[in-house]
């Protein structure tokens, strides 16, 4: 389920939007995390920059990194901090977090990695003890892509140790992941 935003006049320059519609962006931005939380530093960008008519730029990031800050009980989730932050509407929304949405039109790199880690626990649940590359397939299929590529395999692998560190899993030796 995707936020309503109101119409707004697109296809201005970025450094406009960013000089002139904080307020208006900062209201998108607390709109955005109350109905589609938990949500990734790069999903508001691509959200923001698609309402906006404008290009994702890194300045448009940083920007929309800083603001979020200012909206009142936002939490910014401590698994992915420094990387891709995840966000979410506040702090009691995160805990005990354990779905995942499937197939969107989210790239990986939108995709929070607690949702990643739910999908890949809820297959270790299912099926008791499973191969991590399987997890990895999982991953790939549960989320609508095609094939694993590199950036995928890089957010599976990311997920499996934030699982480990979570105890939420442990991995043998032979690669096969059960549940802690």
């Amino acid at each position: 389920k995707l936020a309503k935003l109101p119409k707004v006049k697109g296809g201005i320059p970025v450094n406009e939007v960013i000089a002139k519609h904080e307020a208006t962006v900062r209201k998108e931005l607390a709109e955005i995390l109350s109905v589609e939380q938990p949500v990734t530093l790069n999903w508001l960008s691509r959200r923001i920059a698609e309402h906006w008519e404008v290009s994702n730029t890194a300045a448009l990031r940083t920007w929309i990194s800083r603001l979020v800050t200012t909206i009142p009980n936002a939490y910014t989730d401590a698994i992915n901090k420094n990387e891709n932050p995840i966000y979410w509407n506040d702090f009691e929304e995160s805990i005990g977090y354990d779905k995942y949405r499937k197939e969107s039109e989210r790239a990986i790199d939108e995709i929070p990695l607690v949702e990643v880690m739910n999908a890949m626990k809820e297959s270790v649940e299912q099926q008791v003890a499973v191969p991590v590359d399987d997890l990895v397939k999982h991953a790939t299929k549960i989320f609508g892509f095609i094939r694993t590529t590199p950036k995928i395999l890089a957010s599976a692998n990311k997920a499996v140790e934030m699982m480990k560190k979570l105890s939420w899993i442990t991995v043998d030796e032979n690669g096969i992941a059960k549940m802690e």
